[in-house]
Parts: C-alpha cells; sequence; structure tokens
C-alpha cells in the first residue's frame, strides 16, 4: 500500500497507534517491559514502521511521535475541547471538596442527531485497568482510513476554534495562586477484609484455571473489594449480571450456557440491564402488542464485536452488546433478574440497522419438555418461526420504516461458534481477569 501510495502521489503518510499489531497478535512497539498489571509497554512504533519501509522498499523516510508535542498544543484545541476540559476540572473540584474518593469526572455524549454532552460520575473499579478500543465500525472497510459512522462520531469533537490570546509572540495563560488548603481526605485509609458470608466481587475472586482448579487467592484487596467501603452503589456489592458472571456454568455438559435473564413472554415494557449499574431498568412501554416468544436475555461475559461480526455475510460491524438468547420453557417463569442453565440449539442471524445482532436458541436445561432437544431441528418449526417474526416486526411503528432482516436460522454447532466469537470478543474488548473457560465449546 506504501509503494502504491508513493507511485500515485509521489509520497505516503503513515499514521499508526502505538497498539498496532502483526497478524499473531504481537505488539509492533512491545518493549518487552510489563506494568504492574501486567501490560506491555509499548514505544517505537514510528522508528520501527520506518526500519520497516527502508528495508522493504528502500524509500527514504522521517517519522515524528506526538507525544508531548500534541499535550501541548493548546493552540488548536478546539472549542469543544476547551469547554470539556474546564467541566472536567471543574466537576473534579467539586467532587473534592465535596470529600469523594475513588470516582472520576466523565463526559457523557447525549444521544441524538446533534451533539450535546454532560459531566457525570464514575467510580474508579469501573475504570481502572480496562480498555475501550475504537469500533470497528469507525475504520473504513480497507483498514485505511476513517469511516462515515467515525467521522460522525469525531467531527463534532473539533468544532469551534479558540486560539489563545498573545503578547509578545507568548500565548498568556492563567496564573494559578497556589494557596494550599487543609487536607480533606486521612493520610491512610484502613480497610477490613470483608466478612466470611461477603463474596468480593469479579477480580477479587480466586482465579481457575481450566481444569476448574481453584488457585490461591492473591494477599490484597483490590479496588473492587474496597469499593464496598467508600460509598458505592449497591451494584458493588454483588456480581454485576454482565461482568461478574461465567458463560459457562462450572462442570457444565458441552452446550450448556449461563444466561441473564431480561425479559418473560408476558412483558409488554421493554427491560433490559443498565450497563453501569448492573441493574434491571425499563427500557420503554412496547408501542405494538408484540411480546417475545421465549424467555429473553443475554449470555454473562460475551459481547458481539469484530469476532461475531466476522461470522456475518452480510454485516461489517455487531451491535456492541452481550450476545442475545431466547430460551424455551415447559413451565412458565414469572420473574426476570434470574439466572438460568440453559442448551443452545441454534441461532438466528439478525441485521439491525447494518449490524450483526445474532440471537442464540436454547432450551432451559432439564426442562420436562424441551430438556431432550439437542439441534434446531429438534424444535417444532412454529417455535422458530415465532421467534423470526418477533424479531422482524418488534421494533415496527405504522409510518416509520425498519432496517432490519433475519437472514437464516443455524443449528447448535453455528451457534456454539458464535458464543465462542462472543466470548473473544468481550477478552478482546474487555480485557477481564480471570480465564476463558474451554468448557461447552
Amino acid at each position: 500500500r506504501v509503494r502504491e501510495s508513493v507511485a500515485r502521489c509521489g509520497y505516503c503518510v503513515v499514521v499508526a497507534s502505538e497498539g498496532v499489531q502483526t497478524a499473531d497478535g504481537r505488539f509492533l512497539s512491545d518493549s518487552g517491559v510489563r506494568d504492574a498489571f501486567g501490560h506491555a509497554q509499548l514505544g517505537g512504533v514510528a522508528p520501527t514502521l520506518a526500519g520497516i519501509i527502508q528495508s522493504k522498499l528502500g524509500f527514504k523516510y522521517h517519522w515524528a511521535v506526538s507525544d508531548y508535542l500534541q499535550r501541548a498544543a493548546r493552540h488548536i484545541a478546539s472549542q469543544t475541547d476547551v469547554d470539556q476540559a474546564y467541566a472536567v476540572g471543574a466537576e473534579a473540584v467539586r467532587l473534592a471538596a465535596a470529600g469523594k474518593n475513588a470516582v472520576m469526572p466523565t463526559i457523557i455524549r447525549r444521544p441524538g442527531a446533534k451533539y450535546r454532552w454532560q459531566i457525570g460520575e464514575a467510580a474508579l473499579t469501573r475504570i481502572a485497568n480496562r480498555e475501550k478500543k475504537m469500533p470497528r465500525k469507525y475504520i473504513s472497510r480497507d483498514g485505511f482510513g476513517v469511516s462515515a459512522a467515525g467521522r460522525a462520531y469525531f467531527e463534532p469533537l473539533i468544532q469551534g476554534e479558540a486560539y489563545p490570546q498573545y503578547k509578545d509572540g507568548m500565548p498568556i495563560y492563567t496564573e494559578l495562586r497556589n494557596v494550599p488548603v487543609a487536607k480533606r481526605l486521612p493520610e491512610t485509609l484502613t480497610v477490613q477484609a470483608p466478612p466470611p458470608a461477603v463474596r468480593a466481587p469479579n477480580n477479587s475472586d480466586p482465579a481457575t484455571d481450566s481444569e476448574g482448579t481453584v488457585a490461591e487467592p492473591q494477599a490484597y484487596i483490590g479496588l473492587e473489594a474496597l469499593s464496598m467501603y467508600l460509598n458505592e452503589p449497591f451494584s458493588a456489592y454483588r456480581r454485576h449480571p454482565w461482568h461478574g458472571l461465567e458463560a459457562v456454568p462450572a462442570d457444565a455438559e458441552p452446550g450448556i450456557v449461563q444466561a441473564y435473564i431480561e425479559m418473560l413472554p408476558s412483558d409488554t415494557v421493554k427491560y433490559e440491564l443498565d450497563k453501569d449499574t448492573g441493574f434491571l431498568v425499563v427500557d420503554r412501554p412496547q408501542r405494538t402488542t408484540a411480546t417475545p416468544p421465549a424467555l429473553y436475555g443475554f449470555i454473562p461475559r460475551t459481547y458481539c464485536a469484530e469476532e461475531v461480526a466476522g461470522r456475518c455475510e452480510h454485516a461489517d460491524v455487531a451491535d456492541g452488546d452481550p450476545l442475545d438468547i431466547c430460551i424455551f420453557s415447559e413451565r412458565l417463569i414469572t420473574r426476570a433478574d434470574i439466572l438460568l442453565n440453559a442448551r443452545v440449539v441454534g441461532g438466528i442471524q439478525m441485521i439491525d440497522g447494518g449490524e450483526a445482532d445474532d440471537k442464540i436458541i436454547a432450551v432451559l436445561e432439564g426442562d420436562n419438555i424441551w430438556g431432550g432437544v439437542d439441534d434446531i431441528d429438534d424444535l417444532p418449526p412454529i417455535k422458530t418461526e415465532r421467534l423470526q417474526h418477533y424479531f422482524s416486526t418488534y421494533k415496527m411503528i405504522p409510518g416509520k420504516e425498519i432496517d432490519i432482516r433475519v437472514d437464516c436460522v443455524y443449528g447448535r454447532g453455528e451457534a456454539l461458534e458464535v458464543v465462542k466469537a462472543a466470548r473473544l470478543d468481550y477478552q478482546n474488548h474487555f480485557g477481564h481477569h480471570g480465564h476463558l473457560a474451554q468448557k461447552g465449546e
């Protein structure tokens, strides 16, 4: 591609992230050093790429690293950037003055075509040691540019000019008086370990190997356990249904997954998990009479991104949510916000707004009627037909068009591959501590 650009234009500009990887997942700029969390320390991708270009193509080159230059470039900051920087700083002072700890200000992008934002607050336990990667849909199909979706996301962030005032050729900046104030927080924070009956969530759990053997717990209390003692919301005390549970139950037979239930066949209100708090919330009342034909929820520690989209012929991206699952049960289950084990028998490949949005089909483990079903062909056809009809029409509003298509229904083998892909997407995007169990795959 570099040779092609030089031949066409006489030059080529390569912009690369320090996180660029080879096909086998190795960082080009991996220094071989690891931080306290085990992450690779990166640096030097520019000279590495320059060396590759010079050795393979023989071209002359010049490389530069933004680094401190971009951090000091206040003179080209957008008005949006400046406004947000001041708002975040002011909120940080307000939080500190209020005596809050282990939190940080956030910028929340409001939904809608017009760019709107507000300042929020998040616990460090939701941010520290976690990655949020750029969605694949923001990158062009060939991997060498910004897509229309990416442009729509980034353009509002660079709007408005906010050049600083100058005097004698130098920018005029505000100077702080740096007046010391009395300390609000103690020098040290003494924390007692949780009593035996309290299970520390997520990363504080003892690790298990691929055979399910429990390893010795680490001899410290992590941020997530500490948050239980810092006036955190109730969600800090229980496992998060998405991040704090396993996709495959311990000692499960092949094909069995764990599911968190959000909706029942009788629900005329759309419920869904609030990803921040872990609580089940009302998303919207249904405008039509459509109700789900089966129990509806998702598989914990799954995420629909590049790997899931790669299995869909007519979509380049996935919907960026946990993997949905529909479960048939002979007995009436009368409440949501529960966990259950289900046997995967098939799935529906659905595309919603150009994004892959697969629905796994399963049966309740041990069900007296459906418990013996192993594959999609063992179900009466009317069961899958109702699911197809529901997902094709449940967003329909008279007079408005919807961009939903149900491409196909697939069997158990493909469904398990989709589950596997969604678990891999979760690992790639969230880097959750623990193991990616291979049971049931």
